[in-house]
């Protein structure tokens, strides 16, 4: 059956477009290239479901996303939302890039009001 909870593949108003994540697993504990989710986060985003998160609260230093915010394997996984503060520059709190892995993504991917 898949992601089809009503067991019809023709419709898809039964499946969610988003899942907003505002959980990661600090450095501290996990390598910054650990595979732990990317196998779940992969086959949401292969079903057509987005997955956004939260880039963390571990700033200002760079490179302190939480995984798997921090993922930057292709442009489009893993996207990571960082946090503005009400001047609309990045809150000191806010987790900051380049995703980890030796890749030169520019992390968070885009910044919000906190």
């Amino acid at each position: 059956m898949g992601v089809e909870s009503d067991g019809d593949s023709a419709t898809t108003d039964d499946v969610p477009d988003v899942i907003l994540n505002s959980w990661g697993v600090p450095a501290s504990l996990f390598s910054p290239c650990d595979e732990t989710f990317f196998a779940a986060i992969d086959n949401v985003e292969a079903a057509g479901i987005v997955c956004i998160f939260s880039a963390g609260n571990e700033g200002p230093a760079a490179s302190s996303l939480r995984n798997p915010a921090s993922r930057a394997s292709s442009p489009l996984n893993a996207f990571a939302v960082g946090a503005v503060d009400n001047a609309k520059v990045v809150a000191s709190f806010s987790s900051r890039g380049p995703g980890g892995c030796g890749f030169t993504a520019i992390k968070p991917d885009i910044v919000a009001p906190a």
